[in-house]
């Protein structure tokens, strides 16, 4: 018999929805953009795709370990944010910069492997799962505006911005062309090209090129695979 709702196989009969909350969080931060500092945007992207892989479900005691100490890491940074920004402004500006740089490509990418993994080993593909499709499709954009950022900051004039480098205190610099990456990235991964951001370098030109390739392998082998059985499961009544 066909099911008039969405409910996990073989489970309690209640309706599993679990990353439709994530699904709407992404929408609602691109909605608000103009009106947050790219800071708070950055902690409130980072806590959602915590809250992600959370839902993912690590199965694996090594990844368990490893979200959890993201976990920490991200909380400690979101208090730091809010309650003591002068300290967090001072490890941003010194030393730790390059390490935590590392950390969080780390991060980005665990959560990306950690969400394409769930979708890929479910026997059963429901709409809330296209949901985890969805917010997968975000979390490999937010990815990409890192990286872009990181190497603006480890290499300034990669890319071809609105603003000059040297026009404003670095600090501002960086913070507008994260903001301006974020953009670049999803209009980039969207195979949208506009000119109004450029690559210079080589480095630049790389990551371009491997962000066009991924989105849209991802779009037309995992999305489409996983569309193509929920909608068989649908028609064969499952």
């Amino acid at each position: 018999m066909g099911h008039s709702g969405e409910k996990e196989p073989g489970g309690d009969g209640k309706p599993h929805w679990r990353h439709v909350y994530i699904t709407v969080t992404f929408v609602l931060l691109i909605l608000v953009r103009p009106f947050l500092p790219v800071t708070f945007l950055s902690r409130a992207v980072t806590g959602a795709m915590v809250a992600s892989a959370w839902i993912a479900g690590p199965r694996r005691r090594v990844s368990r370990w490893i979200l959890i100490s993201l976990t920490v890491l991200t909380a400690v940074s979101i208090v730091t944010g809010l309650f003591a920004p002068s300290v967090q402004e001072l490890i941003f500006q010194g030393s730790f910069v390059a390490p935590l740089s590392v950390l969080a490509v780390f991060f980005l990418t665990f959560n990306a492997v950690l969400l394409l993994a769930s979708l890929l080993r479910r026997r059963h593909v429901l709409a809330d799962d296209m949901l985890g499709a969805v917010n997968l499709y975000f979390i490999i954009g937010f990815a990409w505006a890192q990286f872009y950022t990181l190497l603006e900051i480890a290499a300034p004039r990669s890319f071809q911005l609105p603003m000059a480098y040297g026009s404003v205190p670095v600090q501002v610099y960086h913070e507008l062309a994260a903001s301006k990456f974020l953009y670049f990235s999803f209009i980039t991964q969207a195979t949208e090209g506009y000119g109004d951001i450029v690559p210079v370098s080589t480095a630049a030109e790389t990551l371009v090129i491997l962000q066009t390739t991924v989105g849209q392998l991802y779009l037309a082998l995992v999305v489409a695979y996983l569309l193509s059985v929920h909608v068989a499961q649908r028609l064969s009544g499952q």
